[in-house]
């Protein structure tokens, strides 16, 4: 495969796995949504950490922090924190159209990032699949009948992450262990108070 049919058949991929995701959570809606974050936080750590172990590379978690990138990172953790919890939110909240809504606009706001931000130059096709996308996003809008708030945080907060990590040296696991590892002690802090007050931890993988 070449590197774009590689970035194409990856992005399928990733979105295949984020719309099943939507179900994963609706049917765990009795849990809190912020369990449910922190749940992933810690999961997600420990998977990529014994992942990074086994490839000998949890060197390079230590390299990112302490060096250069370590405020991109910082920034990123945030982000990716607001984005994760949002979703969660919304599709256990009853908003998972919304929720949907959010990752249309999400590619609008990258390549409006991309031509500003980093002067990139879109192609003629490539101007009409956006515009194709925007007015989608409008009948979409339109047809939810709602102010969409959910929709342009989820979207603002993952184009805010994709531009901060976009050009980072670091790959994209090692970056997001960092991430997690950065979000882990607020989400131990979660699981403790919940395990305490409800006297269960419930199993939720990232």
């Amino acid at each position: 495969m070449t590197e774009p049919q590689k970035g194409v058949a990856a992005i399928v991929a990733a979105c295949s796995i984020w719309g099943l995701a939507t179900l994963y959570y609706h049917f765990l809606a009795q849990v809190p949504a912020l369990e449910m974050m922190a749940h992933r936080t810690v999961w997600t750590a420990l998977s990529f950490g014994l992942l990074l172990g086994a490839q000998g590379r949890l060197g390079e978690v230590v390299a990112l922090w302490q060096g250069p990138e370590r405020r991109r990172v910082m920034l990123s953790s945030a982000l990716i924190g607001v984005n994760w919890f949002l979703f969660i939110w919304a599709v256990t909240s009853g908003h998972a159209v919304e929720a949907s809504l959010g990752y249309y606009i999400y590619p609008l706001m990258s390549a409006v990032i991309g031509y500003l931000i980093f002067h990139e130059k879109p192609a003629p096709m490539q101007i009409v699949a956006v515009v194709l996308a925007g007015c989608a996003v409008v009948v979409l809008t339109v047809g939810l009948g709602v102010a969409p708030w959910i929709a342009l945080a989820l979207a603002g907060s993952f184009a805010a992450y994709a531009a901060v990590k976009k050009g980072m040296a670091t790959g994209a696991v090692v970056s997001v262990m960092v991430e997690v590892l950065l979000i882990s002690p607020l989400a131990a802090v979660v699981l403790i108070w919940a395990g305490r007050g409800q006297g269960r931890i419930w199993l939720v993988s990232a």
